[in-house]
């Protein structure tokens, strides 16, 4: 009988290993086709090494094979408890969530639904730059609460009398930093520009953005009103990234903008049809957020929550670095053009990677995101930049520019950087 539980525990051990190695082959070669089979090294090799611990197990002792037996079963336990301890004390910061939350106590409420998810949807015959107009919208939450703002007739985070004014003195494009992630409007860049200079401000800031997306905000909307400052507000984060100026090279309507000057989609003409569009995505989202309910669930069985906070434990973390390109470059160029022809300053205002100021965080270069070459190529076109990388080296200890969990600024950090920007142009402006 003995003998006969030995030989279960060996086989049983030997059916759990190929299964793992099964599943490893299968995520890494079928489901991702091979493109990370870097990644699934590891995985490879601990599947390996527990199918070769089933086969040698067949030859232990019953003793130690008992012994082993209910080790592992230690182990195992233990691992699953704190998975299920860390999957029910994490915060879900999805909107979905804050949307199912707050949608009783707002009229038409929408979640904001960034232009580069239509960046893979092949059959459009529109690229939108903004969200649905003059709806209570979701942004986001990073702090005490979810924010919401009520979009203008365009989609994006302003009052809508904004374009009704004659002149605006700073007009903003960029990613989630320009929108305000994630505080209330009259904390975030354009709000604080507002009180500080007490002239008007637009902004076509959206999460997301990368260069092209943020050029073709400015290339449609730039005409419908006067500006006398142009703000770019550029993320060496992730604006070079694949998810974002990689992907928007991929876009056969965003590379219309590239390869023709002339080329306009005029969007502020169809905003119903944007509307219709990004109400459509909305929905794909939310019933995207109820399979990811189930799936969240699911991955309680493959230790996720355990193997990030793991991986994130290490002492460093490789960090990519992005690079300049042509195409960036063209962008940059195309930008400027823009602006001298309606007679408009442009500055670019530079925001740091965060996790340039991360002890645990190692890149690979020196030179970090190509700063110093991009730095240099703004400045050969004689655009001014205003670097809060060099304001966050020389403040590191400023409370005010910590930002929580890698994200963004608090409602005090948008100030201290605000008040930067308008003392810096003036200053040049006088010089």
């Amino acid at each position: 009988m003995k003998r006969k539980i030995s030989f279960i525990i060996s086989f049983s051990y030997l059916i759990i290993s190929l299964f793992i190695l099964s599943y490893v082959v299968y995520r890494s070669e079928i489901y991702h086709d091979g493109s990370m089979s870097n990644y699934y090294f590891k995985y490879y090799l601990i599947s390996i090494l527990l199918l070769s611990f089933s086969i040698t197990s067949f030859f232990f002792s019953k003793e130690f094979k008992y012994k082993t037996t209910t080790l592992i079963i230690s182990i195992i336990f233990v691992f699953y408890i704190l998975e299920i301890y860390l999957f029910l004390s994490k915060d879900d910061f999805s909107n979905g969530k804050f949307y199912k939350k707050l949608k009783s106590e707002y009229e038409d409420l929408v979640v904001r639904i960034p232009p580069n998810f239509y960046a893979n949807e092949k059959s459009k015959d529109l690229f939108p730059v903004s969200g649905i107009s003059n709806k209570f919208t979701i942004l986001c939450k990073e702090y005490d609460e979810i924010i919401v703002y009520k979009s203008d007739r365009y989609g994006f985070n302003n009052t809508d009398d904004a374009w009704d004014e004659n002149q605006i003195e700073y007009l903003i494009i960029g990613d989630s930093y320009a929108q305000g992630d994630c505080v209330k409007r009259e904390y975030n860049l354009s709000g604080n520009l507002e009180k500080i200079s007490n002239k008007r401000v637009i902004n076509l800031g959206y999460a997301g953005n990368g260069p092209l997306l943020e050029y073709v905000s400015l290339k449609e909307y730039l005409p419908l009103t006067k500006v006398k400052k142009i703000l770019w507000i550029y993320y060496e984060g992730n604006d070079l990234n694949f998810t974002n100026l990689g992907t928007e090279l991929q876009d056969e309507i965003l590379l219309k903008y590239l390869k023709d000057k002339n080329f306009i989609q005029n969007l502020y003409l169809k905003q119903a049809q944007i509307n219709s569009m990004a109400k459509s995505q909305l929905k794909k989202s939310l019933a995207e957020y109820e399979k990811k309910i189930m799936y969240d669930k699911f991955k309680i069985l493959k230790l996720f929550n355990l193997r990030y906070l793991i991986t994130n434990f290490k002492l460093t973390n490789e960090r990519e670095s992005y690079k300049i390109s042509q195409e960036f470059k063209n962008i940059v160029s195309m930008t400027k053009e823009l602006a001298d022809k309606n007679g408009i300053d442009l500055y670019i205002v530079y925001i740091p990677d965060n996790y340039r100021y991360d002890k645990k965080k190692k890149f690979l270069v020196k030179d970090i995101h190509d700063y110093k070459k991009i730095i240099d190529y703004f400045k050969e076109l004689n655009i001014p930049v205003i670097d809060i990388h060099s304001k966050l080296l020389k403040n590191k200890d400023d409370p005010n520019l910590k930002r929580l969990n890698q994200y963004h600024f608090s409602k005090d950090g948008y100030r201290v950087i605000s008040e930067y920007i308008y003392n810096f142009i003036l200053n040049y402006e006088n010089n």
